[in-house]
């Protein structure tokens, strides 16, 4: 068991993340890349989020979609991912994972941060082995080591235990969860390589307490849960990620898009939803969202949005404007604590993965039956660079 945790100016990244690009090594050999790029281009094509523009946003989705259900696969890992901005400036992380990309099969993990008003960050993330993992297969309840969550609509409960922080707080659903179409993006024509995803709480009140160097801080405001299960390398069918997370007094912006491989498809998938503080008043997957001003990391080589400018329109609701950084609530590189030797392999074979993540200031115009509405506040985005 490993066990990293404590204050310090540096955070933690994905381990569901990590354990993928661990194992994500490709061949070198020419002659084998070739032929496994000519079978890529005949039998491989990302089919993604079928029914997304038929469907209702508002229908909801079954308890079952989110409950623990277990592949015999190596790649499988299935993630239950909380996050929230408080009204006092705090902002919680959150990932709790069964994975069989460990040790042994169907470990756990738990990791999570906690971002201070102040810019401290308290961070905790330990892998546990099968025997400290309890999940029920008929309703969402997880228990890892003294870590739990579970619920069922409209309330779910996240409590953590570790690393001498503790976290025990309510999500209560302001509008039904979602998912993009089918909930389902698969990787070859087959359908046996998939990403699930679905947004169990795209907008829900959030109420609780977190306990931080021995002091318990009542907590209130927003944020969302969402449910994943792959049993494909994140480092195989992604190479960018950017998510826009934004919750006002009344209205919701959940947005996420991808990067996906030329043996994939080469495509930027994009998907999305504006809600009011009752229901789902638009879902898309015809975002523009533009960076148009950036910031080159010298330290990691990359190019982080320091504004974006997005823009959504449906039949009767449109959202357009920007988000402007105010400040770089984290940055890390993912493999920044692997061995050197286990780095240079990491660095050289798979990928040099580096996340972003961002208290931003929106400014946006909301568009309802031809009302319009200015909507400006302090939102958040994190990008995450996997090559």
């Amino acid at each position: 068991m490993k066990n990293k945790s404590a204050e310090k100016p540096g955070g933690l990244a994905s381990s569901s993340l990590l354990g993928h690009l661990r194992r994500g090594l490709t061949p070198k050999s020419g002659r084998l890349k070739i032929f496994l790029l000519v079978l890529s281009l005949l039998n491989i094509c990302a089919t993604i989020f079928t029914g997304l523009e038929q469907s209702d946003p508002n229908r909801g989705i079954k308890p079952g979609e989110i409950v623990y259900s277990p592949m015999e696969d190596f790649l499988y890992n299935e993630k239950w991912h909380f996050m929230s901005q408080f009204d006092s400036g705090w902002v919680l992380y959150s990932n709790i994972m069964i994975t069989n990309i460990a040790t042994s099969k169907y470990s756990g993990g738990v990791e999570f941060s906690l971002y201070s008003p102040e810019g401290r960050i308290y961070t905790s993330k330990i892998d546990y082995g099968p025997e400290q993992v309890k999940a029920s297969r008929e309703r969402f309840q997880v228990e890892v080591a003294s870590n739990r969550i579970g619920g069922e609509y409209p309330r779910y409960y996240l409590e953590l235990d570790q690393g001498g922080i503790k976290v025990n707080l309510s999500f209560e659903n302001q509008v039904p969860g979602w998912k993009p179409g089918d909930g389902m993006l698969w990787f070859d024509r087959e359908k046996t390589k998939f990403w699930k995803y679905a947004v169990t709480s795209p907008r829900a009140k959030v109420s609780g307490s977190i306990t931080v160097a021995g002091k318990k801080i009542p907590l209130q405001g927003y944020g969302l849960q969402d449910y994943s299960k792959m049993n494909i390398s994140a480092s195989d069918y992604s190479t960018r990620w950017l998510h826009i997370r934004i919750w006002g007094p009344d209205y919701s912006v959940i947005y996420t898009e991808l990067d996906v491989p030329e043996k994939y498809g080469g495509k930027t998938v994009k998907f999305g939803l504006v809600t009011d503080a009752e229901k789902i008043i638009l879902q898309s997957r015809d975002w523009t969202v533009t960076p148009v001003k950036s910031e080159y990391d010298e330290k990691y080589k990359k190019r982080y949005p320091k504004e974006i400018e997005l823009k959504v329109q449906g039949d009767k609701v449109g959202l357009s404007g920007d988000l402007k950084l105010v400040l770089v609530l984290e940055r890390m590189d993912v493999f920044a604590q692997l061995n050197v030797a286990l780095k240079t392999i990491v660095y050289t074979f798979i990928a040099k993965p580096v996340f972003y993540r961002c208290s931003n200031q929106y400014q946006l115009e909301l568009t309802t039956n031809n009302k319009k509405e200015t909507l400006s506040g302090k939102g958040l985005n994190e990008v995450v660079f996997i090559k």
